[in-house]
């Protein structure tokens, strides 16, 4: 069922349970709670369908969640400049949770993420499940 998760939201822009949906903004209107969608570099014939995720945090910063180089089951939560993540990832899609965010609520998320261990698996426990915690709408 995880699977399916992060799945329907780069499909539908929805999650399973939730009525709520996300829709796209432009890099003009960003901000904290919007998730940026980036393509992964090593799936260049599966672009259209996988994407990496992170949060825009505000300040010019956003925060993420990534599996390690050597494949072991823990991954690393890091927060970043936004332009230099672009750069080095290139094209990327903004899409903004429909109802919006309690500030307050992702904040906490964000302080909790940044002091915290995390386990990552490619079907259960990704930067997509990551992304829609912070936004209470996961488990992570």
């Amino acid at each position: 069922e995880r699977e399916l998760e992060a799945i329907q939201f780069l499909l539908h822009k929805s999650i399973p349970g939730h009525e709520e949906t996300f829709y796209e903004v432009s890099e003009t209107e960003i901000q904290p709670g919007d998730i940026v969608l980036f393509p992964i570099e090593n799936l260049q014939s599966l672009y259209c369908l996988f994407k990496h995720a992170a949060v825009y945090v505000g300040d010019g910063e956003v925060i993420h969640f990534q599996g390690l180089k050597d494949k072991s089951s823990t991954g690393w939560v890091s927060k970043e400049g936004f332009h230099a993540l672009k750069k080095a990832r290139g094209k990327f899609q903004i899409w903004r949770k429909r109802g919006g965010i309690k500030v307050n609520e992702f904040r906490a998320r964000v302080r909790q993420a940044m002091n915290s261990i995390a386990y990552y698996d490619l079907g259960t426990n990704n930067c997509i499940h990551f992304a829609l915690w912070l936004l209470g709408l996961e488990d992570f």
